[in-house]
C-alpha cells in the first residue's frame, strides 16, 4: 500500500477516530482479548501491556485496568480500580502513573491518580491530595521529578479554586507542587511538553495554543497568535526539538497570520511559530 495513504489513515485515526472508540491490540494469529466496554489507553512498557478504560471485564478480570504482555496475551497482573481510569504514563524508570476518577486500587484508598510499580504493584509512597475531579491527561518530566496533571478539577485538597484544570504534583511522594500558571478558561483538550516547556490547548472556548514554563509556571508572551474558525479543533501529535505537529480540523485555516492549506496535519515551528503545511496530504 502507498505509504502516504498509510500515513494519512494514521492520522485520521489520530484525530477522528481513537478518540471516541475503543482500540484493540490484535496480533496475528492470536485470540483477541476481549474487553466489556471501551479500551481508552494503550501503553506498553517492557513486555506489559497497559490496557485502561471503562470496561469492567477483560477475559476473567472485573478490573478497569489491565496489564497483559502483547505478545503472550497473557494477563499478568488487574489491580482492582473502582473508577475510571482515563490516561496511562510511563514514570520512565519500568513503572507508570495512572489517572482517571477512581479513589481506590483494591483496597487502598487514593485520589485520582497513582503510581505502579513494574510488578503492577501500588507504590504506597506516592501519596497525592485530594482532587476533586477526573484526570484526564498527565505529563511526566523525569529531570524534575514532576507529574503534571489537568482535568475537570477545580481545587486540591478541599481549597475552593486553587488548582483550576491543572496543577503539578511531586513524582515521588505525590505532594502538590507549588507550581501553577493560574486558572485556566476551559479544560485542556490536548497537551505536550518538551525539555522546559508545555505546550496546551483549549478547545474550541478558546482556540490558542499556550507555552508554559515548567519552572515557573509563566507564560511565553510571544504565543499569543490564536486559530481562526468558530469550531476549529487541534490535536498534538509529536513534537521535536524545533517543531510542533498537530493534527486539525477543515475550520483549523489560518494560525495567527499564517494560511494553513493542508486539512489534517501541519506543524509550527517553536521559535517563528511559522506554519509548515504537508499538502500531499490532500
Amino acid at each position: 500500500m502507498n505509504k502516504k495513504l498509510l500515513f494519512f489513515i494514521f492520522l485520521f485515526c489520530s484525530f477522528f477516530y481513537c478518540s471516541t472508540h475503543a482500540v484493540t491490540y490484535i496480533p496475528e494469529q492470536k485470540n483477541n482479548v476481549n474487553l466489556g466496554s471501551k479500551a481508552t489507553k494503550l501503553t506498553q512498557v517492557g513486555d506489559d501491556l497497559y490496557i485502561s478504560g471503562t470496561f469492567t471485564t477483560a477475559e476473567i478480570s472485573n478490573s478497569k485496568l489491565n496489564i497483559f504482555n502483547p505478545s503472550t496475551q497473557e494477563k499478568t497482573y488487574s489491580p482492582i480500580v473502582n473508577n475510571e481510569v482515563e490516561n496511562i504514563t510511563s514514570d520512565q524508570k519500568g513503572g507508570m502513573y495512572i489517572a482517571g476518577y477512581f479513589t481506590k486500587l483494591g483496597s487502598y484508598e487514593i485520589s485520582k491518580v497513582a503510581h505502579l510499580w513494574k510488578n503492577g504493584s501500588i507504590d504506597t509512597v506516592f501519596n497525592p491530595p485530594i482532587i476533586n475531579g477526573r484526570i484526564y491527561s498527565t505529563l511526566y518530566d523525569k529531570t524534575r521529578d514532576t507529574l503534571y496533571i489537568t482535568g475537570s478539577f477545580t481545587s486540591i485538597n478541599e481549597i475552593v479554586d486553587n488548582r483550576i484544570y491543572i496543577a503539578a504534583l511531586d513524582g515521588t511522594t505525590g505532594e502538590l507542587k507549588s507550581w501553577y500558571p493560574g486558572s485556566l478558561s476551559g479544560q485542556i483538550t490536548s497537551w505536550t511538553q518538551d525539555d522546559d516547556y508545555i505546550y496546551y490547548f483549549l478547545g474550541q472556548i478558546d482556540p490558542q495554543i499556550y507555552k508554559v514554563h515548567k519552572d515557573t509556571g509563566e507564560y511565553d508572551s510571544n504565543w499569543t497568535d490564536d486559530f481562526n474558525g468558530a469550531s476549529c479543533y487541534a490535536r498534538f501529535l509529536k513534537e521535536d526539538t524545533t517543531s510542533l505537529y498537530l493534527s486539525i480540523d477543515s475550520e483549523c485555516t489560518a494560525f495567527g497570520s499564517s494560511t494553513i492549506t493542508s486539512p489534517y496535519f501541519f506543524s509550527l515551528n517553536k521559535d517563528t511559530k511559522a506554519v509548515t503545511n504537508y499538502d500531499h496530504l490532500n
